[in-house]
């Protein structure tokens, strides 16, 4: 499938399945937003930013730092690596909450880019996870401020040498107390339908056990809720 016809079936992916999936009209324009974000840094083209970011939008991103403003958040954005064949994204454990006009939003991002030449392909493989905050101005949702952490980098990362922070010894963007979207917005504006509300208690537990929050993976466990993994016994959980 060519690059160019990506975002156009990324965007029906994302009006058919997913608006369906969602009950929430502020989820649903808020995941829309965030996949727009997406493509704008996967294809390079920030054209309609000012639809998804507010004029004094802040990024802080563990591989390029800390900006503010638009137009230096598309210029530090940009690929800063060569031209690349390939270029996939995806999103996973999207969770957005409302309450007002304000809004958090998480997710963890996959990436693949790579350089095809016809005989072999050289990837740099990389995915990190999203912590946002957005303001609803006319009636729309924007980010107003985005925070991302490099959680793995692998492959070819000769790519982004000497253009990103190195994962190792990164500077964390992401504080799980602070940026915890449970607890930000507790109680959210739209009520959520019974297969959501699965979906996102998968989510919280990811949340908790990434961020090795067991305190607040107490609030949504039962007292003997165990961890079966085949890397490590069975670990008991309880108050």
């Amino acid at each position: 499938m060519k690059d160019e016809e990506e975002p156009q079936l990324m965007e029906m992916a994302t009006n058919s399945k997913i608006q369906e999936f969602y009950t929430g009209e502020n989820r649903k324009q808020i995941h829309r937003q965030f996949v727009r974000l997406i493509q704008m840094i996967r294809d390079r083209d920030f054209t309609n930013v000012c639809q998804v970011l507010t004029e004094d939008c802040e990024i802080h991103y563990s591989t390029v730092g800390h900006h503010k403003g638009i137009e230096p958040i598309c210029r530090i954005l940009m690929w800063p690596g060569i031209a690349m064949d390939i270029r996939k994204a995806q999103i996973l454990n999207f969770t957005a909450r409302s309450s007002g006009k304000h809004a958090v939003q998480t997710a963890y991002l996959q990436c693949v880019e790579a350089k095809d030449d016809g005989v072999n392909v050289f990837p740099f493989i990389f995915g990190g996870e999203y912590a946002n905050r957005l303001v609803k101005e006319d009636g729309i949702w924007k980010f107003s401020e985005i925070r991302f952490d490099l959680c793995y980098a692998k492959g070819n990362t000769i790519f982004v040498k000497d253009r990103w922070s190195a994962y190792c010894g990164h500077e964390p963007m992401i504080n799980p107390d602070i940026d915890n979207p449970w607890r930000v917005i507790p109680v959210d504006d739209e009520p959520q339908g019974n297969e959501e509300k699965i979906f996102e208690l998968l989510y919280k537990y990811a949340y908790a056990f990434d961020h090795n929050d067991y305190r607040f993976m107490s609030e949504f466990t039962t007292d003997n809720f165990y961890i079966t993994a085949s890397f490590e016994e069975a670990a008991l959980w309880s108050d």
